[in-house]
């Protein structure tokens, strides 16, 4: 079928189109298949001017994602017009879903636009967000998309206005100074959302995590053992009640079952603060036994702790002088001690002097001053095997690779970045999941195949998330939770772009195995991926998204997916 209307400088050729017109823009409406399967006809209004130039609907196929292809033309080539399409999928008669997408032309050229519905709960919630309004990461933001790419490509485009912005004549004006957005107590100043809590940092562990905002420290998350601070789980950030992690704290080490943060005061290190289940000795604080509450211990300032980081059972700590200590479970060599399965609740010295660690399930590794990188623990090449001491990471040729300047250590694997910003993994890569070309377990490092350079890594069990020179987060690995952020739950295989809108940028992300938080350069926080699970000896885990997702459950399938960015918000005490 194909339909041609023209009318207020408009041509509209719905179907297969025309394409020797050369000022044109093609706009393509996809569905997931799981939003309104039972939908039966679509509804496109289109606007030029500011008036109606067409309304039709039509019986829409559901077995596929791809339900529209519109191409538009301005009368006489005029690339100064203006559209703004409304589309809405419907249930006999009722609306199930809305999308708008607005846009222009560029005189001479094709523009394509890929606009896709969401299947997001918060977006079905909020409805049709008004003119040149749509809803995205679910909020309303400004209708104007973004645009690129070949007809026949694979793309998602967004709208690249922020919330506190509406699209009209395809530039994103800003909303009326004071407007409400985002969280509570946000509100929009010269078309920008001002958050009420700046977030400044964020960790997260495999059940609960923590964030640093301007103000104070918040946790949230599963609580069985008190590594929240509180006695019972929360699905939203808290404020923890001790005034002094709420002051000075400026790193933490979030275990399965404890917490510790660092703590500063005058500019130093002085101490360090662990709460929660003490299994194994992870505290590094001598015999303890069973929920602890607050434990505050002093640290010397003559060789303060440069970094912290927690695994499943255990933490290390990173000194300014390189030193590198571990406490807590040994059972896989975590605490560099081969001859030893025993527990340590001291801190124990790692042979060596490093510039920098990362710790991740039962896995160390770190980057030695002298070059080399050194793993230990659960091996970060056979994930099967405890590593009988430490094992530099190896080049193709068989020596020691050197030149890394930061390692990020998954579970039984790992990957890294070189001088040049580019990087390579190793370890289990079954199903291609280390973003490499190679077999199931790679023994050396191997360039992974992407051109995105990178500023900075971050992984989990067999995820890995990187924010690019140009600020955007990719990721890749295992996908069965939605915790890679690019939709959907299929493994990802290279890495994708994480995105909200169109022209994100990113300060810090956290990966805690099955979900994933991280801080915009807006300085809001978001996450994404599994609100819950399965926890310790069958218990539930849930609430870790902080989105106010529950915190109860008894089946797996409902422990919420959340697979794009969703907005966490730091609600006023009381």
């Amino acid at each position: 079928m194909r339909s041609v209307f023209a009318w207020l400088g408009l041509v509209l050729i719905w179907g297969s189109g025309c394409r020797d017109e050369p000022t044109q823009t093609w706009v393509f409406v996809h569905a997931p298949l799981a939003l309104a399967p039972d939908a039966d006809r679509l509804r496109v209004t289109i606007e030029a001017a500011g008036a109606q130039v067409v309304m039709r609907e039509d019986p829409v196929s559901r077995d596929r994602e791809l339900i529209a292809n519109l191409f538009l033309v301005p009368r006489g080539g005029d690339a100064s017009r203006t559209w703004e399409i409304h589309a809405e999928l419907l249930e006999g008669e009722s609306t199930a879903a809305h999308l708008r997408v607005a846009g222009g032309y560029e005189a001479g050229e094709t523009r394509v636009v890929h606009a896709h519905f969401t299947a997001d709960e918060a977006c079905l919630a909020a409805g049709d967000c008004g003119a040149g309004r749509t809803c995205q990461g679910g909020r309303c933001v400004g209708a104007c998309f973004a645009d690129g790419g070949e007809v026949d490509d694979e793309v998602r485009h967004l709208a690249r206005c922020s919330e506190c912005e509406r699209c009209s004549a395809n530039r994103c004006e800003p909303l009326a100074d004071g407007t409400e957005c985002g969280c509570a107590g946000d509100v929009c100043q010269e078309g920008v959302c001002e958050p009420r809590e700046i977030a400044r940092q964020v960790w997260t562990g495999r059940d609960h995590a923590c964030a640093r905002t301007g103000s104070a420290l918040w946790c949230w998350g599963n609580a069985r053992t008190d590594q929240t601070t509180f006695q019972s789980s929360t699905d939203r950030p808290r404020q923890v009640e001790d005034a002094r992690l709420n002051r000075s704290a400026i790193d933490m080490a979030l275990a399965r079952e404890f917490s510790c943060a660092l703590w500063v005061a005058s500019g130093a290190v002085y101490g360090r603060t662990c709460w929660g289940w003490a299994s194994a000795g992870g505290f590094a604080m001598g015999p303890l036994e069973g929920v602890q509450p607050l434990i505050e211990e002093v640290e010397p300032t003559d060789d303060s702790i440069a970094d912290i980081q927690a695994g499943f059972f255990f933490q290390c700590a990173l000194r300014e002088s390189g030193r590198l200590q571990c406490a807590g479970s040994n059972d896989s060599n975590q605490l560099a001690q081969p001859d030893t399965v025993a527990d340590a609740d001291e801190w124990v010295e790692v042979p060596g002097t490093y510039e920098s660690m990362s710790v991740g399930g039962s896995t160390v590794c770190a980057i030695d001053v002298e070059g080399p990188t050194w793993c230990w623990g659960l091996s970060a090449i056979d994930s099967t095997i405890r590593s009988p001491a430490l094992e530099c990471v190896r080049a193709e040729d068989g020596e020691c690779f050197e030149g890394f300047r930061q390692v990020a250590t998954g579970s039984g694997r790992a990957c890294a970045l070189d001088g040049e910003d580019r990087v390579w993994c190793w370890g289990g890569n079954v199903g291609g999941i280390l973003g490499v070309v190679g077999p199931e377990r790679v023994t050396y490092a191997m360039p992974v195949d992407t051109e995105v350079r990178f500023a900075s890594l971050a992984a989990s069990d067999a995820q890995f998330c990187g924010i690019a020179r140009d600020g955007g987060l990719w990721c890749w690995g295992a996908n069965g939770n939605g915790e890679l952020g690019v939709g959907g739950r299929q493994d990802v295989l290279r890495p994708a772009r994480v995105q909200v809108d169109a022209d994100d940028r990113w300060l810090r992300v956290s990966l805690g195995g099955p979900y994933t938080c991280a801080v915009r350069s807006d300085d809001q926080l978001y996450c994404w991926g599994s609100n819950g699970g399965a926890g310790v000896a069958g218990s539930w885990a849930a609430g870790r998204l902080g989105l106010g997702l529950g915190t109860d459950g008894s089946d797996p399938a409902d422990r919420g997916i959340i697979d794009r960015p969703r907005r966490v918000c730091f609600d006023p005490p009381g």
